[in-house]
């Protein structure tokens, strides 16, 4: 197992000892969970709740009497994008009682994430965005060409052999296009999104012409903003303006 100490946590750490909330934003499978879960174990009394299991979230039916309840310990929230509706009820819950170290919270999605958050939790949070192992991070035999060739996801970067890299890589653009999207409630055909996903890698670090991908998949310019729009606010692109 190869293990890599993120570049991230000593500034997560230090938000926490003065933010009532802290926010760690990134793609799936980036590794939130593992920083998160490392960072909460110096907590005697912390709380974890993925919100993507059913009987985490079941936890919430009565979201104030629970929090209330564990308003001594740190809370982490994984997935918040499933529970977008909690953010103001966190804003009352820090606004009468505003220690530090009340909530940690993870999440894979910035667009309602960040709208969510920016309209109740102003001044009472902090942001984080955890990305892929960057090259600061992995040891000098795994740079440059395997790092290329593996990505930083940790699951990819991280496999004993390249048929089980290529292999995660494949299941996790798979998950993403069939799953995530659809959990987003966008409506959005799977087949297209991965031609799409195609384009935009074969165009890394080239100009983005939105004019040649909407004649190519047959559909608007406004059309491939959107898209754009959608990938970057999940993480999967980053476009340098």
């Amino acid at each position: 197992m190869i293990k890599i100490e993120r570049q991230l946590k000593q500034s997560i750490q230090k938000s926490l000892s003065y933010f009532p909330a802290v926010c760690i934003l990134g793609p799936r499978q980036c590794g939130k969970t593992t920083l998160a879960k490392e960072i909460i174990s110096s907590f005697p009394s912390a709380i974890y709740l993925d919100l993507e299991l059913e009987s985490d979230l079941n936890k919430l039916k009565d979201p104030e009497y629970y929090l209330k309840k564990y308003q001594g310990s740190l809370i982490c929230l994984d997935e918040i994008q499933r529970l977008p509706e909690i953010f103001p009820l966190l804003r009352a819950l820090i606004d009468q009682k505003r220690d530090p170290a009340r909530f940690l919270i993870l999440g894979s999605a910035s667009q309602e994430l960040m709208k969510q958050s920016t309209e109740s939790l102003a001044g009472r949070i902090s942001y984080h965005e955890l990305t892929p192992f960057t090259q600061q991070e992995i040891t000098e035999e795994r740079k440059n060409d395997y790092h290329w060739i593996h990505g930083g996801f940790p699951g990819s970067y991280c496999a004993p052999d390249e048929d089980i890299s290529i292999e995660w890589k494949e299941s996790f653009i798979h998950t993403f296009l069939e799953r995530d999207l659809y959990s987003l409630d966008l409506n959005l055909p799977a087949p297209t999104m991965k031609r799409f996903w195609v384009m935009l890698a074969h165009h890394h670090s080239s100009l983005l012409n939105k004019a040649s991908f909407a004649n190519s998949l047959g559909v608007s310019a406004t059309t491939i903003q959107r898209w754009q729009d959608i990938f970057e606010q999940t993480f999967m692109i980053r476009v340098l303006q």
